[in-house]
């Protein structure tokens, strides 16, 4: 078994029909472009009931039919928001609580230490959270419950390089199921680029991943 083998997305994705939240950060082969991409999907009406809008740093969640929309605390945030030089990428609204700290000159492991997983329980989803430099080096947390109880958190942090990551041929794709569906109530992917010296753009190349389970090479 070769520990460093790193797979795509599609070979990572192509058996999983519910990968849930992710997100996925990197570095184009050639180096030049920092990657940054949040996937979303839901089971219910409430989860499914959801697009992406683009706000002018980042996108947000809106309700595709605001009649549908019950509980909104858990559904609609920022997954995508600039911080500086930075982007910040979460599966919450913890985004907004990273923002706040970069923005008062504190670490967003202060930011995260405020935060734990979600209060959905017995499912008690994790928070997963991504911060992007504009070198294209990155950190990842999960927040997670210590146990079925959901009385105790668990907080793991993890910082990659800006590597560039392998070339691979343009044939694959992800399955049908995980590809971006516009204004669809069903699943939704978006991808960005980091924020400074590396240009913006939306690329097809995701090096390193971490889902609600945890991070992935």
């Amino acid at each position: 078994m070769n520990v460093y083998e790193i797979k795509s997305m599609a070979e990572r994705l192509s058996g999983n029909t519910y990968p849930g939240r992710g997100i996925v950060l990197g570095v184009t082969p050639d180096g030049k472009t920092a990657v940054a991409a949040y996937f979303i999907m839901g089971r219910s009406v409430n989860s499914r009931n959801r697009v992406f809008v683009q706000e002018p740093d980042g996108i947000r969640t809106e309700a595709f039919d605001p009649s549908l929309m019950k509980d909104p605390h858990l559904i609609i945030y920022h997954p995508v928001r600039e911080a500086g030089q930075g982007l910040i990428v979460t599966n919450g609204d913890q985004t907004d609580t990273v923002w706040e700290y970069l923005a008062r000159g504190e670490s967003w492991e202060a930011a995260l230490r405020t935060r734990q997983f979600e209060d959905d329980g017995p499912n008690w989803t994790p928070r997963i959270s991504g911060l992007q430099a504009g070198d294209g080096s990155y950190k990842l947390s999960i927040l997670k419950a210590a146990d079925g109880t959901g009385r105790r958190c668990l907080r793991q942090t993890f910082e990659y390089p800006g590597q560039p990551g392998p070339r691979r041929p343009r044939s694959g794709s992800l399955p049908a199921h995980l590809r971006l569906r516009r204004q669809s109530r069903n699943s939704h992917l978006s991808g960005r680029a980091g924020a400074g010296q590396h240009p913006r753009g939306h690329r097809r190349f995701h090096p390193g991943a971490v889902g609600e389970s945890g991070p992935r090479q």
